[in-house]
């Protein structure tokens, strides 16, 4: 039954919008054409024929993005969610270009909702022609019906220390995850993961940084409906493993993230790290729990623990929570280094809180120092649109960050901010 409800929530969890659903996901793409400015990638999900999808680059610039995007992708297979996930993935094929990534969680070619990732390599001219699905230099997809391979997709770093970043991806049906090296001729499945069945394990997959600085780079891997051995019933978790110069070469997790005894608080639909947020040389982890409540019902919270040489705490060393009744803090998380002082800031969505408006959502700020982060929030930055569920999705960089409003407008928006919360424009479909 849990199987059923599973598939359910994740085909409906996309809310049916209307609209392109622009700014559903944000990435950064990394530096795609090699001219020293990081780039952005936008998805829109329900943009095109019925919804079949679109991902949107926008090339960075000395004063922020252009913005009319560089280059567009589009599926057009009908209900295809092309755009659903968006990430840069380092470069793959280690020749100086930033590579991306785009998931169409609905694809099918051959089993229904299968779901496929879609690689397009970087060059010194971008990514060339407009994309779709057959112009991609690689494709993976889940073959089996209903798995919904890339509902997210990362770059995990280099696990192995061979100079060539490798890319993780989640099929959260499946409970599984994959974890492909890169190569001078791209992309080789390495091991599959799997986690507690109907766990939604790979809901949320990541780098996780270095956490314990030994130079090869950790994954991390969420499960938000997975239950607590004490009975606590879709608490959620995270798993990390480990790097290695000989790789990953244990289906068996390093750590684990500790139980809070709160049922239905789906920690790991959002957990992510490449942060340092004491400038350390130690990873640093932030894991987020939309559902969980205090006394006031689904707040939504945040933890973060700290790396070291033996990996990440037991302990969380600071943590968030929401204050109104159905905020949903935590719905997505970025580490970035905002303010460019050296140390990785913190940012928290809360797509759903209220403040002047209904819905219009919230992205609260937390800077890093030699001391960590505080427990007392530097800023925050909304965009007083009712109903526009800004903070869906974050990406940080250089000094900027663009936050997802998918239901912002016609068809959902982007806002490219500085840490002086001056706005460098509005990215639209």
């Amino acid at each position: 039954m849990k199987t059923i409800i599973i598939i359910l929530m994740l085909l409906t969890s996309i809310e049916c919008y209307s609209q392109a659903g622009f700014g559903q996901s944000t990435a950064n793409a990394g530096d795609i054409n090699g001219d020293g400015f990081e780039d952005l990638i936008v998805g829109a999900p329900f943009a095109g024929i019925k919804q079949s999808g679109a991902a949107y680059v926008y090339f960075g610039t000395a004063t922020g993005f252009n913005l009319i995007p560089n280059w567009r992708a589009e599926s057009n297979m009908t209900d295809s969610r092309f755009g659903y996930s968006v990430a840069g993935l380092g470069d793959i094929n280690n020749d100086g270009f930033a590579d991306i990534g785009i998931g169409a969680i609905w694809y099918a070619d051959g089993k229904s909702y299968e779901g496929g990732v879609f690689i397009y390599l970087g060059s010194a001219l971008g990514l060339g022609i407009n994309g779709d699905l057959f112009n991609s230099d690689f494709k993976f997809k889940g073959n089996f019906q209903y798995a919904q391979f890339g509902y997210s997709i990362a770059g995990a770093g280099d696990v192995n220390k061979d100079n060539y970043d490798d890319v993780i991806i989640g099929a959260p049906v499946l409970s599984k995850a994959y974890l492909y090296y890169g190569s001078a001729n791209g992309l080789t499945l390495q091991r599959t993961f799997t986690g507690q069945s109907n766990s939604n394990f790979g809901y949320c997959v990541s780098t996780a940084g270095d956490v314990n600085k030994d130079s090869c780079s950790d994954i991390i891997i969420g499960a938000n409906r997975f239950d607590n051995p004490d009975g606590y019933i879709d608490e959620g978790s995270a798993f990390v493993w480990l790097g290695s110069r000989s790789g990953i070469l244990s289906n068996s997790h390093n750590w684990q993230m500790p139980s809070f005894g709160n049922w239905f608080s789906y920690f790991g639909a959002s957990a992510i790290s490449t942060g340092d947020v004491n400038n350390d040389g130690y990873g640093d982890v932030a894991i987020g729990g939309y559902g969980y409540s205090t006394d006031i019902r689904e707040v939504g919270a945040v933890f973060v623990y700290m790396g070291s040489a033996t990996g990440l705490s037991n302990v969380s060393k600071w943590s968030y929570k929401g204050n109104q009744t159905d905020e949903r803090m935590g719905r997505s998380l970025s580490f970035t280094d905002f303010n460019r002082d050296g140390f990785s800031d913190l940012l928290i969505g809360s797509s759903e809180s209220d403040d002047q408006q209904i819905n219009e959502g919230v992205v609260i700020v937390n800077y890093g120092s030699i001391d960590g982060l505080s427990n007392i929030f530097n800023s925050t930055i909304q965009n007083n649109f009712s109903y526009s569920y800004f903070g869906t999705a974050i990406a940080g960089i250089q000094g900027k960050v663009a936050i997802g409003s998918p239901l912002y407008g016609s068809n959902g928006g982007a806002f490219v901010k500085t840490a002086n919360n001056i706005s460098l424009g509005i990215l639209t479909q």
